[in-house]
């Protein structure tokens, strides 16, 4: 039975694509930093939701102390000043992880709010920016861990933050931050008042059936002048008066937050605005206390393709004031010759590409930069933020530790899951470890290992080695802004042309003009079974987007077949994270803030006819809310029914309300359908008549649209001895949803001063531990069996991958507390083998099966073959065979002592037995012959398999973790 039940363990968990891994691509902020003394090095494990812990040794070689888990996503961390304390934000679980980085334990599991992105420590307290549904910096008392204020931002997705080094202020950037672009409605458009004049000029060209007709009416892109607050198109031309967010609204393009740290409470002091448009991270200049700001700067005011080609965003660190709003761009690339494209591959290879993590050295001198997408990072002036050098490191730079006294760097590749330690002298790489371990342990899957890169790496993907797909599909998800990527000399498309659309589509139109106007950067999340793609649905698949490597990227040619196949199964993977706004058991709230019922909501959207006799679920269908039809709901354009499962997200445009003297304020320029040109309650109460007061119960139920990952995913809750009902009714909730299999259950923690790990099974309904010779428990003898100073965090984790991130992580078919328990290293995958004694030693090569021996090496200090566990006539067992044996031997028989004697082992002569009671004089003669004799073979075994253990079990021939130094 055990044996059977191993081999399918092994056989379910022994790959690594076996569907037990979910892909979030959540993106790194400050994932990797060093203690206050320098000894210590901490790194996020973000594919096995855990921080590793590495002691500095000599020369800076890392010695991996080991790891503890966290929760979902782990992007960032910072050590408390001071103490040895690491907070974690994770990222899915909504939580910070409070980790004593000495005792390599979770101390508590901090609930936040929702997607926690990074965490930065001032005047006593820990802000804690978060990027979900409120845009917002949570400030907790860094000793008490209370929560103290919540400072709303008026940005979109807050990212990083840093401390100026004295304490008084935090930095705070949003990533996506826009640029002070928004659209035109086309209703403003006409020919009396139209856009500039296309250039390259249009093409002369007939549809099938008819005569050349002029491009589609479209909204159009207008950016606000910073100097005179008028809107104007790229052609200069004054839209002002056509711009409209909401009676007396505005859009004031804030991207960096000062925080006034020591008030009380702490509260946003200033704000800048046109520092860049994605901002990846902020420190602050240790003397002059200026913002150094890693970002890209999107060119979407520039109209069509061609005109983009190569040249899609400036790659940018913006330099901006500590007082007032000065801010100095200074360009990463400015060798590149953007006269011709693509350029020359030394041109590529000198390339900074997805700036992220940044540091200072201490002096001020140098600035680092980890260019995410070109495998390097730059080194700067930190006086001028001129580029110096390039660091050559490996694929996915996305976080940097300097060593506060040594010349060392330590980078944390996201590519391969491992950590480069780089010479800064040198300027290369001296040493690499996994962040796993030594053996740099990924359980990512295949798709996602090798073709992350064909997302990020500029390099690879674009004519300068500054672009990719990334460039605005952020982080595999959008960059908030709408780009007009038409194309006057295209080809018009036939609908018969696309054999994809068959059946699908229901139109008057012919087919699709290559002059399609502004559309919103779409999301990457999500995109397997919603074909055809993109907003017009002229897309096939994602393969069918390879020639944008060329006439967008810039690149010479699309990627080989193998290369863009590969491109699509890592696009696959990525998935859309639960929705924030639903509850635990996946029910919809009574009301959501600030809009309505959603309950009310779905009655409408599931039952109301809106227009006409038209409901909203006849077009906006379940699981994702599309269906695949072209359809044109008014203009001159048809376009694929939408999605509805990242409106959320969307926010950005709808009027905020007014906060004392200031009007009304949005976020971003570009809100809900392809071009981004109307708010979403705009968009419905304009699109549908009768809604009336119901509409705030319509936009709330949008706003809580299911995403396919359920809120179970991610949830997490610390159980304490004292935790009573709430604990007891977070584990009830949790296991119901396992049950349903929306997500899978799990908890980790330390009982009676061991680790342990527990994944639940809903079959059983019994919490499964991580070693198989301990019994399954009950929900209620799990918390019944919580003392003081135990401590159990329970957390809800995608469905199929609770067996891997509890019990078995690298997929052996061998627990991880067993492992542990034997030396062995839980994330360095071993050959499942029969071990019948669940020894560690396989039953091929165990001198003893059926007997589980003491020490896992089994040693043999008498050099005869025979284990010490096992050697029968070490009956005194002091590991040899010799006259002392024969002495205790006979003592025993006489009744005079049992003391120190292993009376199993006497049994050399007659029937096999290891029962004690099968002892007797005839062993005692036997065990004289053979001493006399002076033989060194062995004695014939005495041991056959032990009755406790005569089934077999399954074990793993695995290497021993690495020799740990004695901790300072």
């Amino acid at each position: 039975m055990l044996l059977t039940l191993g081999v399918g363990l092994a056989a379910g968990h022994g790959a690594a694509d076996d569907g037990d891994f979910a892909n979030f691509e959540s993106a790194h902020v400050h994932p990797i930093a060093i203690s206050d003394d320098g000894r210590r090095l901490y790194a996020v494990n973000t594919p096995e939701a855990r921080l590793g812990v590495f002691e500095i040794g000599s020369h800076g070689r890392l010695v991996f102390l080991g790891d503890v888990p966290v929760g979902l996503e782990p992007v960032s961390l910072a050590v408390r000043p001071g103490t040895h304390e690491v907070w974690v934000a994770n990222h899915l679980s909504d939580t910070v992880s409070i980790v004593d980085g000495r005792a390599l334990r979770t101390e508590a599991t901090l609930p936040v709010g929702d997607e926690p992105t990074d965490v930065a420590f001032a005047a006593g307290r820990a802000f804690v920016s978060l990027a979900g549904n409120r845009d917002h910096v949570a400030v907790f008392d860094a000793g008490s861990r209370e929560l103290l204020t919540r400072i709303e931002v008026l940005g979109d997705d807050p990212r990083a933050l840093a401390a100026t080094p004295d304490g008084r202020r935090v930095a705070l950037v949003v990533l996506e931050s826009g640029n002070g672009t928004t659209n035109v409605h086309e209703a403003f458009i006409s020919d009396a008042r139209p856009p500039p004049d296309p250039w390259p000029a249009r093409d002369v060209y007939f549809p099938p059936s008819v005569p050349m007709m002029p491009a589609p009416h479209a909204p159009l892109i207008v950016q606000q002048d910073p100097d005179s607050g008028r809107w104007l198109d790229e052609a200069g031309q004054d839209w002002s008066d056509a711009v409209f967010f909401g009676i007396d609204a505005t859009l004031p393009d804030y991207d960096l937050f000062w925080i006034d740290a020591q008030a009380d409470p702490p509260f946003v002091e200033e704000r800048v605005s046109r520092v860049g448009t994605s901002l990846f991270d902020v420190a602050i200049h240790p003397s002059t206390g200026a913002a150094w700001v890693p970002n890209t700067d999107a060119r979407n005011l520039v109209r069509f393709e061609p005109n983009l080609r190569g040249h899609v965003v400036e790659t940018r660190v913006s330099i901006v004031a500590p007082e007032g709003d000065e801010v100095d761009p200074i360009d990463l690339n400015p060798h590149i010759d953007r006269s011709r494209t693509p350029g020359p591959p030394e041109e590529i290879a000198r390339s900074l590409s997805i700036p992220v993590d940044s540091a200072f050295d201490r002096s001020g001198d140098r600035y680092y930069v980890a260019a995410f997408g070109s495998s390097k990072v730059g080194v700067l002036d930190g006086r001028t933020g001129e580029v110096l050098r390039r660091i050559e490191v490996g694929g996915g730079p996305s976080g940097l530790a300097l060593h506060p006294r040594r010349n060392l760097l330590y980078v944390l590749e996201r590519f391969s899951n491992t950590i480069a330690t780089v010479n800064t002298r040198r300027g290369r790489v001296v040493g690499r470890t996994g962040v796993s371990g030594p053996r740099a342990f990924d359980p990512s899957p295949r798709a996602v290992r090798e073709g992350r890169r064909l997302l990020y790496d500029g390099q690879l993907s674009s004519g300068h080695g500054d672009l990719s797909c990334a460039s605005c599909h952020v982080f595999g998800n959008f960059d908030g802004l709408a780009w007009d990527l038409g194309d006057p000399t295209g080809y018009f498309l036939a609908f018969e042309e696309m054999p994809w659309l068959d059946g699908i589509v229901q139109s008057p139109h012919f087919g699709f003009d290559p002059m399609k106007g502004p559309m919103t950067t779409q999301s990457l999340r999500g995109l397997s079974g919603t074909e055809p793609l993109h907003w017009r649905g002229d897309r096939a698949d994602v393969q069918a987007f390879n020639g944008a490597f060329v006439s967008l990227l810039g690149r010479d040619r699309v990627l080989s077949p193998s290369e863009i196949d590969l491109f699509a199964e890592f696009v696959a993977t990525i998935q859309y994270p639960p929705n924030p706004n639903r509850r635990l058991d996946d029910s919809l709230p009574a009301f959501l803030e600030g809009f309505g019922d959603p309950r009310l909501g779905e009655e409408i959207f599931l039952n109301v006819p809106v227009q006409g006799t038209l409901r909203c679920v006849g077009c906006h269908a379940s699981p994702v809310g599309h269906l695949p039809l072209i359809q044109t709901a008014g203009g001159d354009q048809s376009f694929k029914i939408p999605h509805l499962r990242n409106v959320y997200e969307k926010m950005a445009y709808d009027p905020l309300p007014p906060t004392g003297p200031e009007p009304d304020l949005v976020k971003g320029g570009f809100g809900v359908l392809h071009a981004g040109a109307l708010s979403l309650r705009a968009f419905l109460g304009l699109s549908f008549d009768g809604l009336g007061e119901r509409l705030p119960d319509l936009v709330a139920f949008l706003l809580s649209f299911p995403t396919e990952t359920a809120p179970c995913v991610g949830s997490q809750r610390d159980l304490h001895p004292a935790d009573g009902f709430a604990g007891a009714a977070f584990v009830a909730v949790l296991a119901g949803q396992a049950a349903t299999g929306r997500c899978d259950a799990v908890a980790h923690g330390w009982l009676g001063g061991e680790p342990v790990a527990f994944a639940y099974d809903p079959a059983a309904d019994a919490w499964l531990a991580d070693r198989k010779g301990r019994a399954p428990r009950s929900s209620e003898a799990l918390l019944a069996g919580l003392q003081e100073g135990d401590l159990l965090t329970v957390s809800g984790v995608p469905a199929g991958s609770g067996h891997r991130l509890a019990l078995d992580r690298d997929r052996d078919g061998c627990f991880d507390g067993d492992e542990r328990e034997r030396g062995t290293d839980p994330a360095s995958p071993g050959t499942p083998v029969i071990d019948s004694d669940a020894d560690g030693i396989s039953d091929e090569t165990d001198r003893c099966p059926g007997w589980k021996q003491r020490d896992p090496r089994q040693r043999d200090r008498d050099r005869n073959g025979q284990p010490d566990e096992c050697q029968c006539g070490d009956v005194n067992d002091d590991g040899r065979t010799s006259w002392r044996d024969l002495v205790a031997l006979w003592m025993y028989l006489n009744g005079n002592g049992r003391r120190g004697l292993e009376p199993a082992k006497c049994n050399v002569a007659g029937a096999p037995g290891n029962d004690p009671a099968l002892c007797d004089h005839a062993d005692l003669s036997a065990l004289f012959v053979h001493l006399w004799s002076g033989s060194r073979e062995p004695v014939d075994l005495c041991l056959p398999p032990d009755p406790g253990t005569d089934e077999a079990v399954l074990s793993c021939e695995d290497e021993p973790l690495p020799k740990k130094r004695a901790r300072r």
